[in-house]
């Protein structure tokens, strides 16, 4: 039976908010606004990046437009400074490939970030597919970008792994088994997952 895995990125795979902390707020320090602190950053998480910086760049102080690009042009150049992968993550997705499981990554993240932070972490090659928010599929928790894998692949037994509610909902809504990673920084908003891991490697007891 072909298996299917679809890996949330930021918070799944990569611990990445102190990055994405210091990128805000450099923009926050462009526009005179005072600093923001990881937990507040993490509460506005998740959503992609237009809706990050909605949530964090006041629109009366500046143009969303003006205060996107001045965050994506930094974050561009600062995407590896302090991100790492959660521990056990680059041996489980290589076991998970070698007996035959199709892997991908849907993430909110544009692709070309996504697909930057993944190879300079050296685990670029054991993914099938990396779909980011820019790659002409709706944000999750639309369901697309999975029943789009799905099909590619022709896999009858499907999971869907994140730590943030728009990750559970994507696979509820694609009809997936999901898979909640409760060490990240998302909120899962209390929707029940099929499964709920602690540290990565828990993923080779559910799918193998």
């Amino acid at each position: 039976m072909k298996k299917l895995i679809v890996f949330d990125l930021d918070g799944t795979l990569i611990d990445s908010i102190d990055d994405i902390t210091g990128a805000i707020n450099h923009l926050r320090k462009a526009i005179c606004q005072s600093e923001m602190s990881r937990q507040e950053v993490i509460e506005c998480v998740g959503g992609g990046m237009v809706d990050l910086i909605r949530r964090t760049a006041p629109a009366e102080v500046i143009e969303h437009a003006k205060a996107l690009k001045i965050y994506k042009d930094y974050y561009a150049a600062h995407l590896v400074v302090k991100t790492v992968l959660y521990a056990g993550v680059k041996s489980t997705l290589e076991t998970l490939k070698q007996n035959g499981c199709a892997l991908a990554v849907v993430t909110n993240k544009p692709t070309d970030d996504a697909n930057t932070i993944l190879k300079k972490l050296e685990i670029a090659d054991l993914f099938d597919d990396i779909i980011g928010g820019n790659s002409g599929f709706p944000l999750k928790p639309s369901p697309e970008s999975l029943l789009y894998l799905k099909n590619k692949h022709a896999s009858e037994d499907n999971y869907m792994c994140g730590d943030h509610h728009t990750d559970l909902n994507a696979g509820n809504n694609a009809k997936f088994k999901t898979i909640h990673a409760s060490y990240g920084f998302g909120d899962s908003r209390g929707i029940p997952p099929s499964y709920r891991i602690e540290h990565f490697q828990e993923l080779l007891q559910i799918v193998l």
